[in-house]
């Protein structure tokens, strides 16, 4: 019995090599878009109890989650520097101080003041400058 592949395997094989040969690593590979990134999560050096989660820089801005593990309500904001891997700043974002509630996260918007998320998207370290106020 002779079977005949013919479009679909065909289709299935040039599915998997765009899957393979993304521009990210495995992912399909669909054009150049805007310059974003995105880092899932990550502690905040020198302020035992604070974390990020989801912080995702554009073009422009940015947004980030800022968790507040501690038992006090704080109002928070600064400077967010993005360093290569010499240390120089390539991108700094800002954030407006807003509170944030003891044992909970709040969404903030930043906006880039040097660079952009493109030369953010290039760092290799996140150095964080904030404020803290207990309220």
């Amino acid at each position: 019995m002779r079977r005949i592949y013919g479009g679909v395997t065909a289709s299935l094989l040039l599915a998997a090599v765009f899957f393979l040969a993304g521009p990210q690593g495995p992912g399909l590979a669909v054009g150049a878009g805007p310059a974003e990134a995105v880092v899932r999560e990550g502690a905040i050096e020198g302020r035992p109890g604070f974390s990020f989660r989801n912080l995702i820089y554009k073009w422009g801005h940015l947004f980030v989650d800022i968790v507040n593990g501690t038992q006090r309500n704080v109002s928070f904001g600064g400077t967010m520097l993005f360093l290569d891997r010499y240390g120089k700043t390539v991108a700094r974002a800002e954030l407006l101080p807003a509170k944030v509630k003891r044992r909970s996260f709040r969404r903030y918007r930043g906006r880039f003041v040097e660079g952009s998320g493109e030369e953010a998207s290039k760092a290799v370290r996140l150095m964080w400058l904030f404020e803290l106020r207990n309220e």
